[in-house]
């Protein structure tokens, strides 16, 4: 039987595994942009295109074309994870 897991839990777990590894590489100031919008992570699949666009789309942290890239990736990762897919 799959391991039943919380929203908030998929969503701390995909953050570990994706997107803070590749921003990692950009520097602190892009850890901290991350980290901030964590704190009001979605738990739900048909929020996070608001939130990353609230987060991402005219940060500092897009200005990287293959950060914003692999955020992007990620971000697309976690719907899914919500989804339950």
């Amino acid at each position: 039987m799959p391991e039943v897991r919380s929203k908030d839990a998929v969503v701390r777990q995909w953050y570990t595994d994706g997107p803070q590894q590749h921003v990692s590489r950009a520097g602190e100031a892009a850890i901290a942009q991350l980290e901030e919008a964590m704190s009001d992570a979605p738990t739900d699949a048909a929020d996070v295109d608001a939130w990353f666009a609230e987060h991402f789309h005219k940060a500092p942290i897009s200005q990287d074309t293959a950060l914003y890239n692999a955020l992007h990736a990620a971000k697309e990762e976690l719907k899914k994870l919500l989804a339950g897919e």
